[in-house]
């Protein structure tokens, strides 16, 4: 039997991914969040209930939450980019609010940011996590500077020359190198 310990449950935690899933899940028209939102999530992705309750409360996305992204957005009113979606739900504010109007959007940005293709930062943002997640480095647990130090080199490589150009190689050496500072 494995055992996990209280830090390795956290490090799977996302502070905030239970609200947007429950609003992502809200969206799409889904069972209540009272009322047999777990018990129908299990059905329908063939989980436990127990499982799909750490969805919707412990802050604890599944593990194959893209591919419950591109079910249910079968079911929204509406076309939403899943890369987006995916990375406002791991990364809260972080990430483009893809249910926000974008005049709303546009009021909350103070000064014109320079043009950004957000489904590839998206892209390297999940790319990261993933990588992440495999070496056990707890993205949550670094500060800006360090996460900077991450993503600049990549989201500049993406920009210039596409998302198929960032290699495992060049994630894992910058994850490394900022988890030990």
């Amino acid at each position: 039997m494995v055992q996990t310990d209280s830090k390795s449950r956290l490090s799977n935690q996302f502070p905030g991914f239970s609200d947007r899933f429950n609003l992502f899940l809200d969206k799409a028209n889904f069972a209540s969040l009272e009322y047999g939102r777990a018990r129908a999530l299990a059905e329908r992705f063939e989980g436990s209930k127990s499982g799909a309750r750490k969805w919707i409360r412990e802050d604890t996305p599944p593990r194959h939450l893209r591919d419950i992204v591109e079910s249910i957005c079968e079911d929204l009113p509406g076309n939403y980019d899943r890369e987006r979606l995916l990375a406002w739900l791991y990364h809260g504010d972080a990430a483009e609010n893809p249910f926000e109007p974008a005049k709303r959007r546009a009021k909350q940005v103070a000064s014109p940011a320079p043009e950004i293709d957000h489904t590839l930062l998206s892209a390297v943002y999940i790319k990261v996590h993933e990588h992440a997640k495999e070496l056990g480095i707890n993205l949550q647990k670094m500060n800006a500077e360090t996460l900077d130090m991450i993503y600049q080199p990549l989201i500049a490589q993406v920009q210039s020359t596409g998302i198929n150009s960032i290699s495992s190689i060049l994630i894992n050496s910058l994850l490394t190198l900022a988890s030990k500072n």
